[in-house]
């Protein structure tokens, strides 16, 4: 215990440095309560979709983010708003620009937003290696007709030459880049409308009749693109697919039964395909790794980064978010995490020019 015998104390510092100590005994177990909380206690997470609502992003992001709060630290809400423009380039310029650095605000892409960047289209100057990629799922592009198309089975789009009419959001989106090079690669004639907002509203367009052709994601086969093709509305022709790690095109966990487009080609021409466009079509199936990606601004400290990262690590090795995910995605939903993402995203970035070239 401190005595204050010093003469040179006075009674009235005795009583001031007294009620200090006081103060301090009180004080130093709360204050490192208060440095232990964890970051995320009482805070809202803002997740922002760069397309409306319906769309595979947009699913997903809703999906992830309702299993996802629960493995954060503190437990946060986590809030989804939906800011599209520019095929991802407002929510992006928006989030390497001008969003908080704080770790509560974050974005979510879908795999043709790196593709417009690449491409280097009209507003995406943003730039994804000073963001934080802190998680992506895989994805896999779906392609199918509407009624006015007139088709049944795959067979019959050799018939289809000259009257397809795709209809998607815009040039550098996966599904409209993919979609041209499958029409090249399959020797037809076709033509795309730009300008839906997202590839629900192309959906719903396909439905109407404005369009006969149009694509998804693996993100909203189950939850939209499956019940319209029970129901005879749709015939889906097949999906991009996803690539091993030989380099082998393999189908989407979530779309086991749908054939790959190049399982389609061996189908209708007998053999496999090959050249430079079949190569393209190949970059595209890999950026697919990147599918719904969450992303961080510039700025964000690592530590909070790295709490993030974990969250994601541990929603989908629970085996209730998986069982969740089979009911409501139509698979398993794996993801790729961190630095293992960031090496993906780096290797999209070094395609060859020519194949770069043949996507402008």
């Amino acid at each position: 215990m401190i005595r204050f015998t010093d003469a040179r104390y006075s009674p009235a510092w005795v009583a001031v440095l007294s009620g200090l100590l006081i103060w301090m005994t009180l004080a130093g177990p709360e204050t490192a309560t208060a440095a232990d909380k964890p970051f995320y206690e009482g805070k809202t997470i803002r997740v922002i979709v760069p397309f409306s609502p319906g769309g595979g992003t947009d699913n997903y992001a809703r999906f992830a983010a309702r299993h996802w709060v629960k493995y954060i630290p503190g437990n946060p809400k986590i809030l989804v708003q939906n800011m599209p423009g520019g095929g991802g380039a407002l929510t992006f310029g928006y989030l390497y620009s001008k969003a908080s650095r704080d770790g509560l605000t974050l974005g979510v892409a879908s795999e043709g937003i790196p593709v417009r960047r690449l491409l280097r289209r009209p507003g995406h100057t943003y730039k994804f290696t000073e963001m934080s990629l802190i998680a992506s799922a895989p994805s896999s592009t779906t392609h199918f007709a509407g009624k006015s198309l007139g088709i049944k089975e795959l067979s019959d789009l050799k018939k289809t030459s000259g009257k397809i009419v795709a209809g998607d959001t815009q040039k550098g989106s996966t599904v409209a880049i993919v979609s041209g090079l499958i029409f090249q690669l399959l020797g037809l004639e076709y033509r795309q409308v730009y300008g839906y907002s997202s590839y629900g509203e192309a959906r719903l367009a396909l439905l109407k009749g404005e369009v006969n052709m149009t694509g998804g994601d693996a993100f909203n086969y189950a939850l939209v693109v499956k019940p319209l093709e029970e129901k005879g509305d749709v015939t889906i022709l097949f999906q991009s697919g996803l690539l091993d790690s030989q380099g082998k095109v393999t189908r989407h966990p979530a779309m086991p039964h749908l054939r790959t487009v190049k399982e389609g080609f061996v189908e209708l021409f007998g053999k496999e395909p090959s050249g430079t466009v079949w190569e393209a079509i190949k970059g595209i199936i890999a950026v697919n790794t990147l599918g719904k990606s969450v992303w961080a601004p510039p700025g964000v400290p690592e530590a909070r980064v790295r709490v993030l990262e974990d969250g994601f690590r541990k929603m989908v090795a629970d085996p209730a978010f998986q069982a969740d995910a089979v009911k409501v995605m139509g698979g398993k939903n794996d993801a790729v995490i961190g630095k293992d993402a960031q090496a993906a995203l780096k290797q999209f970035f070094g395609l060859p020019e020519e194949v770069v070239k043949l996507y402008r």
